[in-house]
């Protein structure tokens, strides 16, 4: 099991290479944590992967 920082790690380079569905995926289960739960920058990050797909509400 990865650790909320390896999850982000991971959904970052995804998003930097273009691959924002699987950003937003990997993003999404670091949320799931107890940790990622608070973690707001988690949240923004998402949001910025449903904004380049087109789908902003998605983020809301």
């Amino acid at each position: 099991m990865s650790t909320t920082q390896e999850l982000e790690a991971k959904a970052t380079a995804l998003f930097t290479s273009g691959d924002y569905v699987e950003a937003a995926k990997v993003f999404s289960e670091a949320l799931k944590s107890p940790a990622g739960k608070k973690n707001a920058v988690l949240y923004s990050n998402r949001a910025a992967c449903y904004h380049a797909l087109k789908q902003g509400s998605h983020g809301l």
